[in-house]
């Protein structure tokens, strides 16, 4: 099996706190070389810094895959062949050779790898709010709050928030949710049922704020 990126490519640096992308890269000519290390520096983001470890004219050689190998690096040919005994030794190495002839599709590839390698960003979307009305012990699912959905609506396996007062106590999750004694994915406004999440110490007049996270694409 080959090795995929971004792979163990999550290393962060300890001065910036930023991943970085290794790269080899080989092209036919050196005006090829030039032009898509010029293109690929300008896909640098606050997040991901890309390092070209070693760049030259000619095919991809053995010590090219020992450097990648050694650096996790991805390794990209451009405009160039490779002969049988490098293919051997990539698949031995389990190092993909990402090979192009069109250099915007080599630059879609970095891009795309780049993006896969940054943090994922999401909102916040609210959901529901809940009343905790009585506090149940129960022998064979521990603490169970029931309650009353005062607006919205209450999912299980969403996020939750538990406020006493105005004051934040918990975040957790909505692990199981019951309506009398029906396991239900969720209940909505003005139904009673039984909320059990990862904090065990929840109180009568406590609320629950149910929420989910979605993914910001960018």
């Amino acid at each position: 099996m080959q090795r995929a990126f971004p792979s163990v490519l999550g290393q962060k640096t300890s001065e910036k706190d930023m991943k970085i992308l290794n790269i080899v890269l080989k092209t036919d000519v050196h005006g090829s070389l030039e032009a898509i290390k010029a293109s690929v520096m300008k896909l640098v983001n606050d997040e991901v810094k890309i390092n070209i470890l070693h760049s030259g004219v000619g095919a991809i050689s053995e010590s090219d895959l020992i450097l990648a190998n050694a650096s996790n690096a991805m390794v990209i040919a451009f405009n160039i062949g490779q002969d049988s005994k490098v293919k051997t030794i990539a698949e031995r190495m389990k190092i993909k050779i990402y090979s192009y002839k069109i250099i915007y599709e080599l630059l879609d590839e970095i891009e795309r790898v780049v993006k896969g390698m940054k943090e994922p960003k999401y909102e916040e979307v609210y959901l529901g709010r809940a009343e905790v009305m009585a506090v149940f012990k129960l022998s064979n699912a521990g603490i169970v709050a029931g309650s009353m959905v005062r607006d919205g609506k209450i999912i299980r396996g969403e996020h939750a928030r538990i406020y006493r007062g105005d004051e934040m106590i918990c975040e957790s999750t909505i692990k199981s949710l019951k309506i009398v004694k029906d396991d239900v994915k969720e209940a909505g406004k003005d139904r009673e049922c039984g909320i059990k999440t990862t904090f065990d110490e929840i109180a009568v007049g406590d609320r629950i704020e149910c929420f989910s996270l979605k993914r910001i694409e960018e």
